[in-house]
């Protein structure tokens, strides 16, 4: 979409672009090619996607791609309207097939650009699923004999994030809770049945393959304490524990994604009896999958 100077520089040809793409995405009758593809092929022909091309040469990149069909227009602003002129145009003949124009007030667009724009605001909830072998030691004391137990975690767990620039995001998440797990074997039954809870935050480069296909790789630090049912101490010490984080995530709309990150703690979670100076009772994986939905605002 052709903007005049001071509306590229605010994004709003791509932006409106994105707006009218979800509508030929749910279309079957549309298959859409991907703005890298487009991108590719400008950075090729040595032009640039400031929305100045001559719609010529738009036709004749959009042939290039495979494309059979373009969609070209132009926004301005007057007022406080934009005027949105789009018309769809056949790359083979060069025949405009459909045209339409329409005003929309300024504050319409609002929700839906700030969408597509960089900044980005998103909720995520997710779950964090570990396998622990829970190599800890066998320990006797006046109470019983306990040995360790593997056992495999499952908590669930929210994520907020936020991306001011286009390849910076920070996150913060809570997790834990609600689940207790079996995590050593003792003549008292009721004993050593355990869940975490904890809190992170970190920041990430985020990227991504194609519109549909972000991806954001980053660290953190996570702090996270043990919480007991039955123990005399209900609650562990809190340690800290960085981690490293690579997410990959499939987004179908602009509103909504399926995701799955591989998180790595780079050292372990180990809950300790007491006050944190006695022996390791349990030990859970450095490696976690977090499958997460995501829902951007």
């Amino acid at each position: 979409m052709s903007t005049d100077e001071a509306l590229a520089k605010k994004n709003l040809g791509q932006s409106v672009s994105d707006i009218l793409a979800r509508g030929f995405f749910t279309n079957k009758d549309f298959t859409l090619v991907e703005r890298s593809e487009f991108n590719r092929i400008l950075s090729e022909q040595k032009l640039q996607a400031s929305g100045i091309v001559e719609s010529e040469t738009q036709v004749r990149l959009g042939k290039m791609m495979g494309a059979k069909t373009i969609l070209l227009g132009n926004i301005q602003k007057v007022g406080k309207n934009y005027q949105v002129n789009v018309r769809l145009v056949n790359v083979e003949s060069g025949e405009v097939t459909a045209a339409a124009y329409d005003e929309f007030l300024v504050s319409a667009f609002q929700e839906d650009l700030r969408i597509t724009s960089e900044e980005t605001i998103g909720v995520s909830p997710f779950m964090d699923i570990r396998s622990n072998d829970n190599k800890t030691k066998t320990i006797t004391s006046a109470y019983d004999t306990s040995t360790p137990k593997a056992f495999t975690s499952v908590l669930p767990g929210i994520g907020v994030f936020y991306r001011p620039v286009k390849h910076l995001m920070f996150v913060f998440d809570a997790f834990g809770g609600g689940t207790y797990f079996k995590t050593r074997t003792s003549n008292n039954t009721y004993f050593y049945e355990l869940t975490l809870r904890g809190t992170s935050f970190g920041a990430a480069y985020a990227g991504g393959f194609g519109e549909k296909l972000p991806f954001s790789l980053g660290a953190g630090v996570t702090g996270v304490a043990g919480y007991w049912k039955n123990m005399p101490l209900k609650k562990s010490a809190t340690v800290a524990v960085p981690y490293l984080r690579a997410r990959l995530e499939f987004k179908p709309t602009q509103r909504f994604g399926i995701a799955l990150a591989v998180k790595y703690d780079l050292k372990k979670i180990e809950i300790k009896d007491r006050d944190g100076a006695h022996d390791t009772l349990v030990e859970f994986s450095q490696l976690a999958l977090q499958p997460a939905l995501t829902l951007y605002f």
